[in-house]
């Protein structure tokens, strides 16, 4: 399919200008010098050597635009243990163990609704990476005008 906003047939794909618009730098580099001079006190000499890197990853701006879709990441579930072990701590410090059981085991269970809830949620959210992953796969780039489009199917 031509370019929507050009008509241009001349297009690569999101995911090829994205590798392509990357690149590794790794340069060095080392300086010498020798100094001297003549005044009032006598004479002096001096030297000095010195040497400087640099390494990292250059990214055009393009290929900025077209990058994909970040997988989300699940921290639902660190905030459920956490909280449970706090509320465990909080209640075992008490006289009562039996008591300290049965509220922990309240708690556990109050909060396994919560993780129930936090599954459904982040299942929400890797359909919603996924659906954006499908079309950052399809999206094409027009080299003409550089118009971001999704091909008809």
């Amino acid at each position: 399919m031509a370019c929507p906003q050009c008509g241009s047939d001349d297009w690569k794909s999101a995911s090829f200008v994205y590798k392509s618009g990357n690149f590794d730098i790794d340069t060095s580099t080392v300086s010498a010098g020798i100094g001297g001079g003549l005044g009032s006190g006598g004479v002096a000499a001096g030297a000095g050597v010195s040497g400087s890197s640099t390494s990292g990853t250059q990214q055009s701006r393009l290929s900025i635009e077209v990058t994909p879709p970040e997988e989300p990441k699940n921290n639902d579930g660190m905030i459920y243990w956490v909280a449970v072990i706090f509320v465990f701590i909080m209640a075992s410090g008490k006289s009562n163990f039996v008591a300290a059981i049965i509220l922990f085991g309240a708690i556990y269970f109050w909060f396994s609704s919560f993780r129930d809830k936090a599954a459904k949620h982040q299942e929400q959210r890797l359909d919603e990476y996924k659906k954006k992953l499908t079309d950052w796969e399809s999206t094409r780039v027009c080299q003409r005008c550089g118009h971001l489009y999704l091909p008809d199917n």
